[in-house]
């Protein structure tokens, strides 16, 4: 094949916008962590930019490829995709159950469309314990209303733009409580089929972290953003604390542990339901209790 200019400039040309981009990246992750430093802003728990310029112009090989950890381990490309969810995962901070219900109702009773449409969803979570990840995995063969029981075996990654294996690669049963089972019912459409998402956009697309991020957070750094719901309940005073989303699941789990904390059995059922060990549920989730108050001796 001969020499072609124009096809060697756009090459030139696609190179210079892959760097400019890479700078300007690494430039948001700088005042990223600076605002974070400040703390002047809501800003969410993990920096998005943290190391994205690296993958701009990333191939899809590249991508997709394993790499080996300071001990040796071989480490798979979607064991990688899991870093930022273990740092939320070991974050194991809860709203109140009165907290809990005043974010459900906010999202319910939002004037924006999309909190309120994205609000069964946040229920769910709140409900379930679930990872985001597998709620927007989920599709209605995977609700057996009839055996009252959920089926999670999938999560759902943006970044791959695909389902994979839940994060303990283990399907799990999690029993269907009266308030969960409310909820079905009343967002499952006539007419529904099995393969169908069970929650879903209005143009039949899952939802992604990006997505509930930006109802839950909003964009309180940009001179037209917005506070999301979450958000605009700590300015007002609603609740006590600004937790992230994920924040739902240890939410579920640390009500539910207190609620039966002298019940072994319901504790081993929790710890399967939510894909944790008892000794998590133990350590973490009841280590102290501190609405119990000292009798006097």
């Amino acid at each position: 094949m001969g020499f072609n200019p124009k096809r060697t400039k756009c090459r030139n040309s696609s190179a210079s916008t892959i760097a400019k981009t890479g700078k300007a990246i690494q430039a948001l992750n700088e005042a990223f962590n600076r605002a974070k430093q400040l703390g002047k802003f809501n800003l969410p728990d993990i920096n998005p930019f943290f190391d994205l310029h690296k993958k701009v112009g990333e191939s899809a090989k590249d991508k997709y490829k394993s790499t080996t950890n300071d001990d040796g381990e071989v480490i798979e490309w979607w064991q990688v995709q899991d870093a930022n969810e273990d740092e939320l995962e070991r974050d194991k901070r809860a709203f109140t159950k009165k907290e809990r219900d005043i974010i459900i109702n906010a999202f319910y009773e939002s004037p924006r469309e999309n909190a309120r449409q994205i609000a069964p969803l946040v229920e769910f979570l709140f409900l379930t314990g679930c990872r985001p990840g597998e709620a927007f995995a989920l599709r209605w063969q995977d609700v057996m209303l009839s055996r009252n029981i959920i089926r999670f075996s999938k999560s759902y990654a943006a970044s791959i733009k695909s389902t994979k294996r839940t994060k303990t690669k283990t399907v799990r049963m999690f029993p269907i409580h009266l308030r969960l089972l409310e909820l079905l019912v009343s967002i499952k459409p006539v007419g529904v089929k099995s393969v169908d998402l069970v929650f879903r956009q209005t143009n039949g697309q899952t939802y992604n972290t990006r997505q509930l991020n930006y109802v839950w957070l909003g964009e309180p750094t940009k001179s037209h953003g917005f506070l999301g719901v979450v958000n605009q309940l700590v300015k007002n005073d609603k609740i006590s604390q600004y937790l992230p989303p994920y924040h739902a699941r240890h939410t579920y789990i640390t009500l539910t542990a207190h609620a039966n904390k002298n019940n072994t059995s319901a504790l081993l059922l929790l710890a399967h339901a939510c894909g944790n060990s008892p000794e998590v549920i133990m350590k973490h989730y009841l280590d102290v209790d501190r609405s119990v108050e000292l009798a006097e001796v």
